[in-house]
């Protein structure tokens, strides 16, 4: 029989007669099951080993915040485009994308879908939030697996403003495992007429929680009003 053990001063001490799967615990913080041995009770809960570390080591909710204030506003714009009240909206965009997500920059690579809408300041700066969701266990996940709030600035154009040269640079939740991303790219658009634009950019995505970056690549096909 495989004894269960567990962490005293600093010695993994044996619990003889005790077998490993009746010292299973559930992580009051984020719910995972653990051994006793991978535990902390602090007097109050029992915790993992990821969540007994101090609350300084995980991106606070600021950015949770500013992502859902971000997404807020874009609709209240949405609805108040037509108003002549709001003066600063230049246009509105909204865009179906298809996404590429690849881990480590060059590694497996992920297929997802989703949406975009975006409020422009002026004509060459806008601001978006977008929602994707991906393939993970046949697209089984969750409805929105990433959410993403950035500022796109027109950089060039050629041909009458035909294509234009963008830049782009944001924040990243992903709401399957709470982590949170900077994010910085380039892309290009293709101003097929005054209202339909087609597109694509590439960004890196630098993760908070010890995670590899990764990359992101949309496609998307884009419409003005």
């Amino acid at each position: 029989m495989k004894y269960a053990t567990a962490i005293r001063d600093g010695f993994n001490v044996p619990l003889i007669g005790i077998p490993e799967s009746a010292t299973l615990e559930t992580c009051d913080c984020c719910g995972e099951t653990i051994g006793l041995s991978q535990s902390t009770f602090t007097g109050t809960q029992v915790l993992c080993g990821k969540c007994k570390e101090p609350d300084e080591t995980k991106p606070t909710d600021t950015m949770k915040t500013i992502l859902i204030a971000a997404f807020a506003l874009l609709t209240i714009n949405l609805h108040a485009a037509d108003s002549k009240a709001v003066k600063w909206i230049d246009s509105i965009t909204v865009a179906p994308v298809a996404v590429i997500q690849t881990e480590g920059i060059d590694g497996a690579s992920t297929f997802g879908a989703g949406a975009d809408l975006g409020v422009g300041i002026n004509k060459y700066v806008s601001v978006h939030v977008a929602g994707y969701g991906y393939e993970t266990d046949s697209w089984g996940g969750g409805a929105v697996d990433e959410l993403e709030s950035y500022v796109k600035a027109n950089l060039a154009s050629f041909s009458k403003q035909v294509v234009v040269v963008t830049a782009k640079a944001g924040a990243v939740w992903d709401t399957a495992l709470d982590d949170y991303a900077m994010s910085v790219g380039a892309g290009l658009d293709l101003n097929v007429s005054k209202r339909f634009a087609l597109g694509a950019d590439y960004s890196i995505r630098a993760w908070f929680n010890e995670r590899e970056k990764d990359s992101l690549l949309r496609f998307f096909g884009q419409v003005k009003f």
